[in-house]
């Protein structure tokens, strides 16, 4: 790619790179085919279709050697790889993750004539702490056209984004929470080129905290397959609920286990229509597929903790179950549920997440559980009424297509890039 000034892409009013390939950074806290959460996955997703385009020259990702976020325990090695033919250079995390350390810092950080003082004590101590990046990224900052951030809430982007702030594209996954009212977090939404959000009830929230008419911002979105591979369902002795991410407490895991046992207590002998025939609700299963974080079994028959599972077997419980359940409250996407959507599996999530409403509002697909109608209640509700579910189903088909199939989320992106590029 042809290498051009500042000065000569603001005299021809961006026309040359307009044009060109573009070279594009990715920077995210944690990259691989293991890693399953959210952020990380929506980044690897976009990087490889990214790199697929004729006007990308070339993508590399910076990412540090952790696989585990609630250590930051370095397990790939350090330098320069390749993944689905995609430049990945990793840089190792100097400690694991000092779960302490925060919780002194987060109070001060809230309190207190010097509570920004706190601020980079407690970012250091919620990792990962890789200086590695920091310094690759004041090496290579004239070699891509476009930095893309993933993630505010960690060391890369907190420490990472300023030295890059140019040329950066900023995709912070937000929500509502403490981290969002720090002033090193809102210094990254502040200082960066562009951001891309992935909801409207995304971008409402960080307008509450800054004023984003002095930065350019879009919702971007994250594409959900509308045409997967074809696997054949997971086939199990009873109709089941499959959950999907990490099996831990701050994704409302306890809760959806409280609302499952209640279902089966209150339901067991009513009869539901299932993709197995008529069933009762005490033969209903329910299925944690995700990293085990820090709950553990505790021995109920009806609830399975495979752990993390292969993206085919993954396919495979999403064809085969009778709805995703999703009970977190916090969410910059839900990519979950516009999976599940996308294969025409019905979902029951939570009411007291802004995302999941304004999806589920807006598609007419799904159902809310949450002060006014409980887990169980609402699980009995989809089970009961097949005509009902069908068309929940069509309209959720419909609303992913719209609006977060790949090629429409990949063109949103890339023009939003071509802004930051051309300056």
């Amino acid at each position: 790619m042809v290498e051009h000034s500042e000065s000569e892409v603001k005299s021809a009013g961006g026309d040359a790179l307009d044009s060109a390939a573009m070279r594009i950074a990715f920077v995210v806290q944690r990259y691989g085919v293991e890693v399953n959460g959210g952020a990380e996955l929506h980044c690897r997703q976009l990087a490889e279709r990214v790199a697929a385009r004729d006007d990308v020259q070339q993508v590399k990702v910076l990412t540090t050697c952790a696989r585990d976020h609630s250590t930051w325990a370095n397990h790939y090695a350090p330098g320069t790889s390749t993944l689905e033919g995609i430049e990945v250079e990793r840089f190792r995390v100097l400690t694991e993750r000092r779960p302490v350390l925060q919780s002194l810092f987060g109070p001060l950080t809230r309190h207190g004539p010097l509570r920004r003082a706190f601020e980079p004590p407690w970012f250091l101590a919620q990792g990962p702490l890789a200086p590695g990046l920091l310094a690759g990224l004041r090496q290579q900052r004239r070699d891509f056209d476009v930095f893309v951030f993933f993630t505010y809430l960690y060391f890369p982007t907190v420490f990472g984004l300023p030295i890059v702030a140019e040329r950066s594209l900023f995709v912070p996954t937000a929500h509502d929470e403490p981290a969002l009212r720090l002033e090193l977090a809102l210094r990254a939404f502040r200082r960066t080129r562009a951001i891309a959000f992935n909801t409207q009830e995304e971008r409402e929230l960080v307008a509450s905290r800054i004023d984003l008419d002095r930065v350019r911002s879009e919702i971007v979105g994250c594409g959900v397959e509308l045409d997967p591979p074809t696997v054949s369902p997971e086939r199990r002795e009873r109709p089941y609920l499959l959950y999907l991410g990490r099996v831990e407490s701050a994704k409302g895991v306890p809760e959806l286990l409280a609302g499952f046992r209640a279902f089966r207590r209150e339901h067991a002998d009513r009869w539901f229509e299932t993709s197995m025939g008529r069933r009762q609700g005490r033969e209903v299963e329910l299925v944690l597929a995700g990293r085990i974080g820090d709950l553990q079994p505790d021995g109920d028959p009806a609830i399975h903790w495979p752990g993390f599972v292969s993206d085919q077997r993954r396919s495979a419980l999403l064809a085969g179950c009778e709805a995703v359940v999703i009970p977190g409250k916090l969410d910059s996407l839900s990519l979950s549920l516009l999976e599940a959507w996308a294969l025409g599996v019905p979902t029951v999530s939570s009411a007291d997440c802004p995302v999941k409403r304004g999806h589920t509002q807006r598609s007419g697909a799904g159902l809310l559980f949450g002060p006014e109608l409980s887990f169980s209640d609402a699980l009995e509700a989809l089970l009961a009424d097949p005509e009902a579910r069908a068309r929940s189903v069509d309209a959720g088909v419909a609303y992913v297509r719209a609006q977060y199939s790949w090629p429409v989320v990949t063109e949103r992106f890339m023009r939003l890039a071509r802004v930051v590029a051309t300056g």
